[in-house]
């Protein structure tokens, strides 16, 4: 006699557990005794029901953030007591419902990104009397909601409005399971009384009940949703776990009933309805077992199973759009241990030699889009769910979906990034449809745009206002140049109006010295900041007597020969060029700074405008942007430091010159760096001068702030 084996295209699938570096680690799972998953999933999220004190908390984690998940790790917080159910909207990947122990369901929104901190709730939905042990999304309506809690009430929520619609009290005792229809007309429910029941929730009518598993532990159901069916897990009255099949038409009699093991555990059955496949797994096993639905008697058949060492304490299932078609992943769990704080997926894996896309592996499967709006279930419409292929992979993230129309039979999904993209597209990359003797015509203006860095930042006025005219010379240069990238060199000729104000500087000043001095003072102060080492400070000379205020003409006649400047060669400066010098900058310091902020005015709009450019970035990008930022930072406050330091060395170089310079000298008793000194009477204008040097505190002041 021979043994024939069923064909079946599923026969082979495995699991595949994922490597330690693509699991969670570090997360508080929750350890209430309550019978749920304590955990869900969608393409976006992975929320999982963590321990937390002073009140019920979960936690809302990107599922590209892999690895040790940090304590400081934000929470969704807002319950007063703790959380037992959670579920996402199937129309939108950034709401999700939680319910409490506190009488109340609660809808959230969470950001792109993850949650790092959220207290403040949507809707925070009221009328229990008792905890709240369940919640199920409608498949096809928009924002319906069910709800049962332990005052045996199954409350129907219309979430826009914030209201119950409907309140069903036909059970007896605490809901354990709910779950809708393929169309979502009815739904069924087990409970602590061993009965299982059919509802129709715009009715508020109990359809049918029937006696379901005879044991008093948890019952837990599956909708066979596209084939009209009931997959319920129970124990018998021996305390054997057992699983059974439902016709939704005729609940008397199961269509089959097995049993499973003799276990103590909650078995939690998960179905998918594109390949007809049951998932079973127990609390505290380490196995998944499968089986494949068929319409023929004996209605199931046993495909294989996943096993493992390490104990469960519960599983979520990824949504159908999650998963990798490439890899011919036609399930994902994420099983959370039983012994340890650890998060691993788990996919189910059916072998093909041929990476491709397999439309028998993948048919269409229900789109994150709604087929109906609340009003038009309310009147008494059905629809079935919107479909939509995994080929194309198209619209599998959504945030805010839009109202499916029968009459267009598409599916539409407005996504809040795509609209970010387009309105940065279409506010900031403005293209230039002119004709070409138009735009030449204004080639040379500098216009809004160019200085906030938007469509054109390579016109010519936009390189020269943001240009560093800084001359390489040392180490600590090139270290100038990357820590200030904004900063500007005074080697750089000034507008038409900061020119009125240099020339408005230099006449205030009496006995100064020419234009052309005045600029190269500028250039010796640019020199100076920008390439002397901080550490190197010359020491003033010893002043016995002689003029007070022959320093200022000995610099004026050093830079009227042609004689090179000190710093060029390698010399050190001397206290006078660094005090006159200093003096300069004191004058020229009100232009710098406007140009300086202007500039950065504009920089920090192009980061505005590049930061509403990706406004869903990866984590290693936004990971690796911090370490810059970080880096930068670092940079900026080390260099700031040198310069107060610097600055602080300067003041105090200044004082001494003043004091020295209030007695009188002779100079030849008095050798200093430069020409002899041949002036034997005050300047009136350099007296004024250096009276003038006390208004250099603002200079210290201005660096210290």
């Amino acid at each position: 006699m021979s043994f024939r084996i069923r064909p079946s295209k599923f026969r082979h699938v495995y699991g595949e557990p994922a490597k330690k570096n693509l699991c969670y680690e570090n997360i508080r799972i929750s350890k209430n005794a309550h019978d749920t998953y304590f955990s869900c999933a969608n393409p976006k999220f992975l929320a999982v029901i963590i321990e937390s004190a002073g009140g019920g908390a979960f936690q809302v984690l990107p599922l590209e953030r892999f690895g040790r998940i940090d304590l400081d790790w934000g929470k969704v917080s807002g319950h007063s007591g703790p959380v037992l159910d959670i579920k996402f909207d199937p129309f939108n990947d950034n709401v999700i419902a939680s319910a409490s122990e506190d009488c109340t369901v609660k809808l959230w929104h969470i950001p792109d990104g993850g949650a790092r901190e959220i207290r403040d709730s949507l809707v925070t939905l009221q009328g229990h009397t008792r905890r709240v042990v369940q919640i199920e999304w409608h498949p096809t309506a928009e924002n319906i909601l069910i709800s049962a809690g332990s005052d045996s009430l199954v409350i129907l929520w219309d979430c826009g409005a914030g209201e119950a619609i409907r309140i069903i009290d036909c059970h007896k005792d605490v809901v354990c399971s709910m779950g809708f229809s393929w169309t979502g007309n009815v739904f069924a429910t087990t409970c602590r009384d061993l009965q299982i029941r059919l509802i129709e929730p715009r009715m508020a009518k109990l359809a049918q009940i029937t006696p379901g598993h005879a044991g008093s532990k948890a019952s837990k159901l599956a909708f066979l949703t596209n084939r009209k069916q009931l997959f319920t897990t129970g124990f018998s009255k021996y305390t054997d776990r057992q699983y059974a099949v439902w016709d939704i038409n005729n609940l008397s009699q199961p269509l089959k009933m097995d049993i499973l093991d003799s276990s103590s555990g909650v078995t939690f059955p998960y179905y998918d309805p594109d390949t007809s496949v049951v998932y079973l797994a127990g609390r505290g096993d380490g196995n998944i077992r499968y089986y494949e639905m068929v319409d023929s008697f004996p209605v199931l058949h046993y495909l294989s199973q996943y096993q493992s060492s390490a104990p469960q304490r519960s599983l979520c299932a990824m949504p159908k759009r999650g998963l990798n078609v490439n890899a011919c992943e036609i399930f994902r769990f994420y099983k959370l241990y039983a012994t340890k704080n650890y998060i691993e997926p788990i996919s189910m894996i059916a072998p093909r030699k041929s990476g491709l896309f397999h439309e028998d592996l993948f048919p269409e499967t229900a789109a994150p889009t709604p087929s109906m709006t609340t009003e038009d279930w309310l009147n008494g419409q059905n629809s079935p769910p919107v479909m939509t292929s995994l080929k194309t992979r198209d619209s599998l993230k959504t945030n805010k979906p839009v109202v499916y129309r029968a009459g267009d039979n598409q599916l539409i999904t407005s996504d809040r990034n795509n609209e970010l993209k387009f309105r940065f597209i279409a506010d900031t990359a403005k293209v230039d449809y002119r004709p070409l003797s138009e735009r030449k015509q204004n080639k040379g203006a500098l216009t809004d745009d160019d200085v906030r860095g938007g469509f054109n930042r390579s016109s010519p006025e936009v390189l020269k206002r943001r240009s560093l005219a800084f001359e390489p010379s040392t180490d600590l240069n090139q270290r100038s140049i990357r820590s200030h990238p904004h900063r500007l060199s005074l080697q750089e000729e000034p507008t038409s109006h900061q020119s009125e104000q240099v020339e408005v500087a230099v006449t205030a000043l009496p006995g100064a010295p020419p234009r052309k001095s005045f600029r190269k003072l500028q250039r010796m102060w640019s020199d100076r900041q920008h390439s002397l080492d901080v550490a190197v400070i010359p020491e003033s000379p010893v002043i016995n007597g002689g003029d007070e205020f022959s320093s200022f003409d000995i610099l004026h006649e050093t830079l009227e020969s042609d004689q090179p400047d000190p710093l060029s060669n390698g010399q050190e400066p001397t206290t006078s060029a660094l005090s006159d010098s200093s003096l300069m900058d004191v004058q020229t310091s009100n232009e710098t700074k406007s140009v300086d902020s202007e500039i950065s005015s504009g920089r920090s709009d192009e980061r505005s405008d590049k930061e509403n450019h990706d406004p869903d970035p990866s984590f290693p990008q936004i990971f690796k942007l911090f370490l810059e930022q970080k880096e930068t930072i670092v940079k900026l406050e080390r260099t700031l430091r040198l310069k107060d330091e610097e600055n602080a060395r300067l003041l105090a170089q200044i004082r001494l010159l003043q004091e020295s310079a209030a007695t009188t000298y002779d100079p030849r008793e008095v050798s200093v760096d430069g020409p002899e000194i041949g002036m034997h009477e005050p300047c009136e204008s350099a007296r004024e001068s250096v009276v003038n040097l006390d208004e250099c505190e603002t200079f210290g002041g201005t660096s210290e702030s």
